[in-house]
Order: structure tokens, then C-alpha cells, then sequence
């Protein structure tokens, strides 16, 4: 609704927020894997950290929730989890996911309703 530099500046703020608390409280087991327009793909669990999927879920959770309250009055997050083993290799220079668990969390975070309750 305020043009392309109003997102790009938004985005910048999301940016440094999920930085900051990733550096924080969530490193080395979320990483910020790409940002595609005003989409950020977040990996968690990834083969060089703990592969437990109750790790992972809980871990999950707590971050998403984190970061909701964290970016509430910036923005108003959709969000799609996939969990599954990803294939990845180098296209170029950079890293990339493939796999289901990748294309389900894109479709999901696609219908989600963009709404929260204060207490996130």
C-alpha cells in the first residue's frame, strides 16, 4: 500500500529483528536461509545440528513465537512449517533446498490467515 521502499525498509527491520534474535537465543540452530521478495525461508534442524524431532519442534515453536511478538507491530507474519529431509547442493554460488518438506511449507504459509491474537 506505500510503495516498494516502504517494504524494502520494512524488510531491512525484520531483517535486523530475526538477526538479533537468532544471535541472542537461537544460534547455531536457525539460520535466516534465504529472502525472496518479502518471504524469508528460516531452517532449523538442519544434519549439522541435533536431528531430533522433538528438539526441533519445540525449538520451532519457541523461535516462531519469539519472533511474532518480537515483529508484531512491524508486521503480520504468515508462516509454513515443513519438516522432512531436504536435498541441497550448490546452483552457482549459492546454497539451495529442494525437497516436499520445502514445497509444503511454501503452500501452507500461502492459505495461512494473516491475523494473531495479541499474546501471539
Amino acid at each position: 500500500q506505500h510503495g516498494a521502499f516502504h517494504v524494502a525498509n520494512l524488510n531491512a527491520m525484520f531483517y535486523k529483528l530475526s538477526i538479533d534474535l537468532i544471535k541472542n537465543k537461537y544460534y547455531p540452530f536457525v539460520f535466516i536461509h534465504e529472502v525472496i521478495g518479502d518471504n524469508f525461508i528460516f531452517v532449523l534442524n538442519i544434519e549439522w545440528t541435533y536431528n531430533m524431532p522433538a528438539f526441533c519442534a519445540v525449538l520451532t515453536m519457541n523461535f516462531l513465537h519469539d519472533l511474532i511478538q518480537l515483529t508484531k507491530d512491524l508486521v503480520q507474519i504468515r508462516i509454513g512449517i515443513g519438516y522432512g529431509k531436504l536435498v541441497y547442493g550448490m546452483i552457482g554460488c549459492c546454497l539451495r533446498f529442494f525437497g516436499e518438506s520445502l514445497n509444503v511449507s511454501n503452500r501452507l504459509q500461502g492459505i495461512c490467515e494473516k491475523k494473531y491474537d495479541n499474546d501471539g
